[in-house]
C-alpha cells in the first residue's frame, strides 16, 4: 500500500493516512516500527485516530508486551532443552548400566571353574 508523505508543522516527514474526510499525519518512523513490530493496518488506523502521543504510547505497550511474550517462549525452549539434556543422560546412563549388567557372566559353570582355579591349592 502506497502512503503519500509530507512534513508536519515541526518539519517531519510523515505518512498522511486518510480515514473518510480526515486525515491523519503518522511520523515515517513510528509507522515502520509498528509494521515491524507487526500490527494490523486497522490497529494502526485505530490509534492514530487519538493522537500521535497516545499512538506512541500504545507502541510501546505493544512491544513491551510482544517482549514479554518472547522472552517467556525462550525460557519456555531453554527450559525444555535442558530438560531432555537430563532425559538423555539418564537414557545414556540406563544404557550404560544395561551394557554392564549384560556383560556380566552368569553362568553356573563358569563361576564352579573360577573357584576351583583360585582354591586350586588349598585342599
Amino acid at each position: 500500500m502506497a502512503l503519500k508523505r509530507t512534513k508536519d508543522k515541526h518539519g517531519e516527514v510523515c505518512f498522511v493516512l486518510k480515514f473518510g474526510n480526515n486525515e491523519n499525519l503518522i511520523q515515517v518512523e513510528d509507522y515502520q516500527l509498528a509494521k515491524d513490530l507487526g500490527m494490523a493496518h486497522t490497529t494502526i488506523r485505530k490509534h492514530i485516530k487519538q493522537g500521535p502521543e497516545n499512538f506512541k504510547k500504545y507502541i510501546e505497550k505493544y512491544d513491551r508486551a510482544k517482549g514479554l511474550q518472547r522472552l517467556a517462549v525462550k525460557d519456555r525452549e531453554r527450559e525444555e532443552r535442558r530438560l531432555a539434556r537430563i532425559e538423555a543422560k539418564q537414557r545414556k546412563e540406563q544404557k550404560r548400566l544395561k551394557m554392564i549388567e549384560d556383560a556380566k557372566c552368569r553362568d553356573p559353570y563358569w563361576f564352579d571353574i573360577t573357584l576351583n582355579q583360585m582354591f586350586k591349592g588349598w585342599s
